[in-house]
């Protein structure tokens, strides 16, 4: 393995640091037998196979309990890694670890092989870990955030390999959410004393990398059942990104309406459109902008996007109630527009008799909202 591809490899796990770790470094080594599967992590999404852990012949999908003093010692090269560490080990996690009692505690299936996970205690009540060719010390008092998932990304931007350790006592089983809504379960172990710590890992498979099936929520949950934890993993996804129109990719363009399309005095031409979109959203754009709304965020009664400059207009969703959008100029004028499929786009000059307040006012001419406009 070239010094090139171990850089790869370290910068992008750093970006998956724990923070439980403040020790604000990330060990990544690979040895002989590692090097040809590894290439792999950096090009490629990983293997399909579902991961689990073999402690002897179970399969852990809820918590197992591994002795740390019964587990056998690691062979030496896995010693040199943990050498290495405490060498590099700074804020009080790593210099002090004790590298005689590094153990294989556990075997994950990753990219279809059973990788070792091997962890050593420290002198100051913290361990260290390492599972294939990532590793991080961790301190084992209870933080504000004792749950911490990192995740190697796939092409289409999920996560393809997710991994992690926790220090609650009470976790005992692992889910994972897609974005499809298939459940899935993620094998763990909890290694005790002088580690005390929980340790995961879970080979995503290939159904669950494309966009609309990736991992998108792991949860932590107690024996009764009761959820106790939750990481969300942030990524991008490109069927919401705007198309030519403004809209999102996903939007459905065969129930594309256009509420407003007119050129303002100066001749600019003003449009906008609308179309729904998975959710139950209804998503919008015009000329500086767009969005969706949702049962979840509707439109609210003053929430309209307002502009002054050398033209004034008033922009975009009219909450449900509202039947008019009144303007109330300087002079003591108004103008009243009427919302059209749920949305108002107004334009004019900014010279004209400014406008000082908007109104949202219902059927009946009740007002139910103004805003000052400056």
């Amino acid at each position: 393995m070239t010094d090139v591809t171990d850089r790869l490899l370290t910068e992008r796990f750093a970006t998956l640091a724990s923070p439980l770790d403040d020790s604000d470094w990330l060990e990544v080594r690979r040895r002989a037998g590692l090097g040809g599967r590894s290439r792999a992590w950096i090009a490629l999404p990983l293997a399909a196979a579902l991961a689990a852990i073999l402690v002897g012949s179970a399969l852990a999908l809820y918590r197992e309990e591994i002795d740390f003093w019964s587990s056998p010692s690691a062979p030496e090269r896995i010693v040199v890694d943990f050498e290495k560490m405490r060498a590099h080990g700074s804020v009080g996690l790593g210099h002090d670890l004790v590298v005689e009692e590094t153990r294989r505690v556990a075997f994950f299936d990753i990219d279809g092989e059973p990788s070792g996970l091997f962890v050593a205690p420290t002198e100051g009540g913290g361990y260290c870990w390492r599972l294939h060719y990532v590793a991080s010390c961790n301190r084992t008092p209870r933080g504000p955030n004792p749950f911490s998932a990192g995740w190697l990304g796939s092409e289409p931007g999920g996560p393809a390999w997710i991994s992690g350790t926790f220090l609650e006592t009470e976790i005992q089983r692992l889910e994972v959410e897609f974005e499809d809504g298939a459940l899935a379960p993620v094998p763990l172990v909890w290694v005790t004393a002088p580690i005390d710590a929980g340790f995961f890992s879970y080979d995503v498979p290939a159904a669950h990398l494309p966009v609309g099936h990736r991992a998108q929520v792991i949860r932590a949950f107690d024996e009764d059942g009761r959820e106790v934890a939750r990481q969300r993993f942030p990524f991008e996804d490109p069927r919401w990104e705007s198309g030519p129109d403004g809209l999102p990719r996903i939007a459905d363009r065969t129930q594309k309406r256009t509420p407003f399309d007119f050129r303002d005095h100066r001749g600019v031409q003003w449009t906008l459109v609308v179309a729904p979109a998975p959710g139950e959203r209804l998503c919008y754009a015009y000329n500086f902008g767009g969005g969706c709304f949702s049962p979840k965020f509707p439109p609210i009664i003053g929430g309209m996007r307002v502009e002054d400059d050398k033209v004034f207009y008033v922009c975009c969703g009219v909450a449900e109630g509202v039947a008019t959008v009144e303007l109330r100029h300087v002079d003591g004028s108004h103008t009243a527009l009427k919302p059209v499929d749920g949305f108002v786009l107004h334009v004019e000059p900014a010279d004209r008799a400014r406008v000082v307040e908007i109104a949202w006012l219902d059927a009946e001419g009740r007002e139910l909202a103004t805003r000052a406009v400056r």
